[in-house]
């Protein structure tokens, strides 16, 4: 609850407000309701959707960003921050776009909302088209999140998928890299993100390699095309061989 107030307020403070704020609760137990609902009384461009049970990440962000009416849209978790000209910036990059990705660099920030340090994209940015795609295959370089984009570029990539328990973003960040003609990048903070107990550093590790290698085998299709089963293979391997915590691996064919 103290972490979405902050959340709702950096929205609602930003430089080009949003035509609307949709604020899916999946199945919230604390006071978040009663607060959404006061909201919405003062500020009618939030709507509301209150999930009477849990869906899970994935299937509350993809079926909230089908909901939107918008033409474009962006994405923020309920516990970060958007920095003030975050929406202006990533809208001004689009220039009307739908085939494009719009993103910005990340701070993260502690429990109490101190930065810890910076998540430049800069490098990412610098790369064609097929290298970023290796780049995000193999997650060498940081990937960016709370991008800006269509809500027709969403649906045609795919959305979230449903079944998708962890690193749905991941997933869709290769089906957008996919489908998008371009992505631009504005080198100012957009979000902050926060870390603190109960994120993903809680999930066990052979949990985690799972769930990226589903990501990888969803995808295996296209990826087979681009950039070819060599890297798919070799991206998995990678996988599991940081999970072992080793540094390298020689594959013997």
């Amino acid at each position: 609850m103290p972490y979405l107030r902050m959340a709702i307020e950096s929205v609602l403070t930003q430089t080009r407000k949003p035509d609307e704020i949709i604020v899916a609760d999946d199945g919230s137990i604390d006071s978040s309701r009663d607060y959404l609902r006061s909201l919405h009384a003062i500020y009618p461009e939030i709507k509301t959707v209150f999930r009477e049970s849990n869906h899970g990440v994935a299937m509350n962000r993809d079926l909230a960003i089908r909901s939107v009416s918008s033409v474009f849209v962006t994405t923020l978790d309920g516990d970060d921050l958007y920095h003030g000209e975050k929406i202006e910036r990533e809208l001004h990059l689009l220039d009307g776009s739908l085939e494009t990705v719009a993103y910005s660099d990340v701070v993260l920030i502690n429990e109490h909302g101190s930065t810890v340090r910076l998540l430049t994209f800069a490098e990412f940015c610098k790369l064609s088209k097929d290298d970023r795609l290796l780049s995000l295959l193999y997650r060498k370089l940081p990937i960016p999140r709370d991008m800006m984009f269509s809500r027709k570029l969403f649906i045609e990539s795919g959305g979230f998928r449903h079944n998708q328990s962890l690193y749905e973003d991941w997933d869709l960040k290769l089906r957008l890299l996919q489908h998008a003609r371009q992505w631009k990048y504005s080198p100012q903070a957009g979000t902050g993100y926060r870390q603190h107990a109960s994120g993903l550093s809680t999930t066990d590790s052979l949990t985690h390699l799972i769930c990226q290698l589903e990501v990888i085998t969803n995808n295996q299709d296209w990826l087979r095309q681009t950039p070819g089963m060599d890297h798919v293979f070799n991206a998995m391997l990678k996988l599991v061989v940081d999970s072992m915590g080793y540094s390298s691996v020689k594959l013997i064919k």
